[in-house]
């Protein structure tokens, strides 16, 4: 049984080693940044479904040799599975599951007519 299903939007920029100002150089530097939360108890539910909107001030997914901005949607599912040869008695644990996204910049829009 799934009890509770949590899913999260973030962004992350990278940044390999050679391009960052720490002292050690082989260091990646990685950011994560956390868009939107929503939390739902999934318990005697058959289906569920959560809307996200990624903000218009929000960069896209890019790679350079400098940087990788990626996107990510994340599922942490609490399971509770019954004890084996024990009646009554319950195990819970935290799946974690992560869905890469693709995010495209807005298509650009016409220019507007000042007269």
């Amino acid at each position: 049984m799934c009890p509770q299903v949590t899913a999260l939007l973030e962004s992350e920029e990278v940044v390999p080693a050679g391009y960052t100002h720490s002292r050690n150089s082989s260091d990646t530097v990685t950011m994560r940044k956390l868009h939107s939360e929503q939390q739902e108890v999934t318990a005697h539910l058959l289906t569920s479904h959560f809307i996200f909107s990624i903000p218009l001030t929000a960069p896209p997914s890019f790679l350079t040799p400098m940087v990788c901005h990626r996107w990510t949607l994340r599922f942490e599912l609490e399971v509770v599975k019954p004890k084996p040869n024990r009646p009554g008695e319950y195990t819970t644990e935290q799946l974690l599951w992560s869905l890469p996204l693709v995010v495209w910049p807005p298509p650009p829009t016409p220019a507007l007519s000042t007269y």
